[in-house]
């Protein structure tokens, strides 16, 4: 009896490998392709892929938690950069990324920001291609 029941453990524990070398190997055969077309050229990223941005938020922006929610969706979004008040009353900060996802948090800049305060306007600066990021992640200064 003892036998068997170690026998049924032995192989659940087994069964139980079994399908999560599966997952590994699906999950690799759907990912990988696709982490490989992210803009890759000889192991670097292509310089028209990856997108630098400066901004400047005007409105009521500062003492409403609007650096807060704009880190929350840049690491949401998976852009890297920094945001800080500036001593004029604004927000200043960088955004770099993936073009189209850049352009997802200049969108979000631009109408979104904090829910308690308001955005009049934001301005952005020296947005050009660039080949590798500056920040390793999206930080409030």
């Amino acid at each position: 009896m003892f036998d068997k029941i170690k026998r049924l453990k032995c192989m659940n524990v087994l069964f139980m490998i079994l399908i999560a070398i599966i997952i590994v190997i699906t999950l690799t055969l759907v990912l990988w392709p696709n982490l490989l077309s992210i803009g890759t050229s000889g192991g670097q990223m292509s310089a028209t892929r990856l997108s630098s941005v400066d901004y400047k938020v005007y409105g009521r922006v500062q003492g409403v938690f609007f650096r807060k929610f704009t880190r929350q969706k840049a690491r949401e979004l998976g852009v890297v950069g920094w945001v800080q008040n500036h001593r004029d009353g604004t927000v200043i900060g960088t955004v770099q990324g993936l073009t189209p996802i850049v352009h997802q948090m200049k969108q979000w800049l631009l109408s979104e920001g904090s829910p308690y305060g308001s955005i009049d306007r934001c301005v952005f600066t020296n947005e050009m291609a660039i080949t590798d990021m500056e920040f390793k992640t999206f930080d409030i200064r």
